[in-house]
């Protein structure tokens, strides 16, 4: 019976450790396409596109870890946002996303 109840309690905290991860997962890729987005809105504005990119980063919790201005006027950004299980310390680490946008052919 407690082998069954550990195994129980086992499967759950696991699953809500990759509930955590894969939300965390999705707001690097948000941070990223709104990130990517500032800064082609800025690049045609005039404004320097990478500073756009860090601000609307820094709001939503992740950083900045690159961001590369192409020929075709479009800008690629890269975003880490850290993981960590608020239920087992174990569990954690670094998620990271990228985006790329630029105005329309």
């Amino acid at each position: 019976m407690i082998a069954l109840v550990a195994a129980a309690l086992f499967v759950t905290v696991g699953g809500l450790a990759v509930s955590d991860l894969l939300q965390t997962r999705q707001l690097a890729a948000t941070a990223a396409d709104l990130s990517a987005l500032a800064a082609a809105g800025a690049r045609v504005d005039g404004d320097d596109p990478c500073q756009a990119a860090e601000r609307v980063m820094s709001r939503h919790g992740a950083v900045l870890e690159s961001c590369t201005l192409h020929d075709d006027d479009s800008v690629q950004v890269g975003a880490r946002l850290v993981w960590s299980s608020p239920l087992v310390g174990v569990f954690g680490g670094q998620v990271r996303a990228s985006a790329r946008a630029g105005p329309s052919a």
